[in-house]
């Protein structure tokens, strides 16, 4: 394979990758410092995150009160709605 096509197929494969929407690229994730909510109480403070599930939470302390009921681990894929 010539150098001019190896140089457009890979121009061709960065751009379907941008064009994609990003569908093939993982989030971003963050782990929830659930070490700060030890008392078990939240304040209702609208401070949304988004979790890896698609639920949207209160504030990260909501999350992190999910996590501790359910006993799974879920990470922050945004801080903002889902």
């Amino acid at each position: 394979m010539s150098a001019t096509r190896l140089l457009l197929l890979c121009v061709a494969f960065i751009c379907l990758s941008v064009l994609s929407d990003g569908a093939a690229v993982p989030p971003f994730l963050e782990q929830p410092d659930c070490h700060k909510y030890e008392n078990n109480i939240c304040l209702l403070h609208w401070a949304p995150v988004c979790g890896k599930n698609g639920q949207t939470y209160i504030n990260e302390c909501t999350l992190c009160m999910y996590i501790k009921k359910k006993k799974t681990p879920i990470f922050i894929t945004k801080r903002d709605v889902c």
